[in-house]
């Protein structure tokens, strides 16, 4: 005979109030995987792992493949599954489709450099926090304990990456959207960096002239870029602090992406030479991230803890840089949030 097992729903009343106990601890408990995590992950960019199960493998292929210890293989292609980044199907193991292009190095859209790079400046340091926290050891010898001097040509490259497959596709979609762009004459991109974002709103606008500023040692590797692509007619460099140096004069539009944390002796001071820097009409595009005030769940917080330690880098609370254009000067000010690959950012554009 057969005896069919039956739950009452009062007992399953009494398992969920049970499993639901103390439920709000768990982040506590999460949090301690979290350095785990990205272990695992950074390991297997490295390693080549991602680029290993591009293409559907068992963990014993992969380990025969690639010389890996075959246990630690498995488990780490496992946990990547768990993670998100991967898909098993039966006993093979195969990179998500949507990560195919980002975490495979021979890809030319990687971003396996970029990731790296962006984790050193927000891990940088964390070794002395605790003697950073008692006063022990100066903010600045904790940020530079243990660390090399970076090399400027290879801080650019990671940047360049960035730039190449993010963010400059970003700003031509926000600067290319704006009404009248097509009659516009002259933009500035205010600390470029290698310049690809904007040399990426050159191409979309031929009679654009787009001035690239910067300090002068990202201004020569962004020289070359320039020369690579051919834009030396259409595209100038100036070195300098913006500042205290000239930016030049009677823009059509600024972009400035993420580079108000520097604003010296105030961000005021700085969006005052701006607006001063645009012709009638002009406006200034600002791509900064975003906080709400309660700070709760908000990654981009905990992402720059450190470097707005070793560099007082400010994190803008949302409307934040909105008022300061207004109290600049600047009218017709407008923003919006959206949530992109790198956290929540706030677009604000500001007309003079």
């Amino acid at each position: 005979m057969v005896v069919e097992a039956t739950v009452s729903p009062d007992l399953c009343r009494k398992i969920q109030v049970a499993t639901n106990l103390n439920k709000h601890l768990s982040p506590m408990f999460d949090i301690i995987s979290a350095p785990v995590a990205w272990e695992i992950f950074s390991c297997a960019l490295d390693a080549g792992l991602f680029d290993a199960v591009s293409t559907a493998s068992t963990s014993a292929e992969v380990a025969d493949r690639h010389e890996f210890n075959p246990l630690v293989c498995e488990r780490m292609l496992e946990a990547l599954v768990s993670l998100g980044f991967l898909r098993k199907d039966g006993t093979q193991f195969v990179l998500k489709n949507n990560y195919q292009a980002y975490l495979c190095r021979d890809s030319d859209q990687s971003l396996a450099d970029v990731i790296n790079y962006l984790a050193r400046r927000s891990h940088r340091g964390l070794e002395a926090l605790q003697d950073a926290l008692s006063g022990d050891v100066p903010l600045s010898e904790s940020a530079n304990g243990n660390c090399r001097e970076p090399n400027w040509d290879e801080v650019c490259a990671e940047i360049s990456d960035y730039q190449k497959v993010l963010a400059a596709d970003w700003a031509k979609q926000i600067v290319t959207s704006l009404p009248g762009f097509g009659s516009c004459t002259s933009l500035l991109d205010l600390a470029s960096g290698p310049g690809f974002c904007g040399m990426r709103i050159a191409s979309a606008n031929p009679s654009l002239r787009v001035t690239l500023f910067d300090l002068p040692r990202t201004i020569e590797f962004a020289r070359s870029k320039v020369h690579d692509a051919g834009l030396e007619g259409q595209v100038r460099l100036i070195a300098g602090d913006y500042n205290t140096d000239n930016i030049g004069d009677n823009y059509n539009i600024i972009w400035a992406s993420l580079c108000f944390y520097f604003a010296k002796p105030s961000l005021m001071h700085l969006l005052a030479k701006l607006h001063s820097s645009l012709s009638p009409g002009g406006r200034l595009i600002s791509f900064h991230e975003g906080v709400d005030k309660s700070l709760e769940n908000q990654s981009q917080v905990v992402r720059r803890f450190m470097p707005s330690l070793w560099s007082s880098h400010k994190i803008f609370e949302n409307g934040e840089i909105a008022s300061a254009l207004r109290a600049t000067g600047f009218r017709h000010v407008e923003s919006s949030l959206v949530n992109t690959a790198i956290g929540c950012i706030e677009i604000t554009v500001g007309k003079k």
